[in-house]
């Protein structure tokens, strides 16, 4: 009998330690907004192989991170969240010998709902070189969060690469970007099918075309209607 006692105390322990997270009760609300203390391995990182692990400064709300992770391009990823960290890990591989994004959602919240005020958007490669081009810009007559597409230029075809989205004040940029020619379109809302995306939501198409040479192309400013 005191055998079975001892195994139910066990099991409690577990059950409460393992129990919904959430901060301590009491104190002042908090408004203020979470936002990513630390990335490990580091963004930009070349010769990649193994976990991503991201630490905010306060505990992160898990229900709202694994739908506010993209990769691309797309790969099957495991994603667990404790407290105030976020592990991503490949259910195989990683892309081989290429680059790749992991975005950041501002829809990541603490557990009073505060929603980052600017996601990210990290850069791995497999390989052993990164690009270092920059294109940033800002949005105008924009409402609330909205997706920039980055859209690559290649024998007259567009192919989408990835999305970024405005911060609080509606700057938004895009990092380590190879060489080549580029356009951008920005939707007040996720881009899924832009041909559907443009149809359903405001959003803006860039007229000018972005070149990329090693180089930080600045003003790509974009008025959504």
């Amino acid at each position: 009998m005191k055998y079975c006692i001892n195994i139910l105390l066990v099991i409690s322990v577990v059950f409460f330690s393992c129990a919904v997270q959430s901060p301590p009760p009491g104190g002042a609300q908090d408004t203020k907004s979470p936002y990513v203390k630390s990335i490990n391995p580091p963004n930009g990182t070349v010769n990649f192989d193994g976990d991503i692990e991201i630490t905010f400064n306060e505990m992160i709300n898990p229900k709202t991170v694994k739908s506010s992770i993209r990769i691309f391009p797309e790969t099957e990823v495991q994603i667990n969240s404790f407290n105030n960290r976020v592990i991503i890990k490949p259910k195989n591989l990683w892309p081989e010998n290429q680059i790749f994004k992991i975005k950041l959602s501002r829809n990541i919240s603490d557990f009073n709902g505060n929603k980052l005020k600017e996601g990210k958007v990290l850069t791995y490669n497999t390989d052993n070189k990164m690009p270092t081009g920059i294109i940033s810009g800002k949005l105008f007559n924009n409402n609330g969060i909205s997706n920039i597409g980055l859209y690559k230029i290649e024998s007259k075809n567009l192919n989408f690469l990835y999305s970024v989205e405005n911060n609080n004040n509606n700057e938004f940029e895009f990092n380590n970007v190879p060489n080549g020619k580029y356009l951008l379109v920005a939707i007040e809302n996720s881009i899924n099918d832009i041909k559907s995306d443009i149809r359903l939501n405001r959003y803006t198409l860039m007229s000018e075309e972005i070149i990329i040479n090693n180089n930080t192309v600045n003003n790509c400013n974009l008025n959504i209607s």
